[in-house]
């Protein structure tokens, strides 16, 4: 599967677009909260990545 507006090839969900169109995660998320395409600045970019800090209680 490919994204129709991010073409990345990697997703761990797959979404549907108004129209039927393949969306990844992200692209689908941005789509459902904002009625637009995501833009090509935020599809381009790295995923987050969270620390685990070393408290213990």
């Amino acid at each position: 599967m490919v994204c129709t507006v991010c073409q990345t090839r990697t997703s761990p969900l797959w979404r549907r677009g108004d129209k039927g169109e393949v969306l990844c995660n992200a692209c689908g998320l941005y789509h459902k909260h904002h009625k637009k395409p995501r833009p090509i600045s935020l599809a381009n970019s790295s995923a987050r990545s969270s620390r685990r800090s070393n408290h213990q209680n």
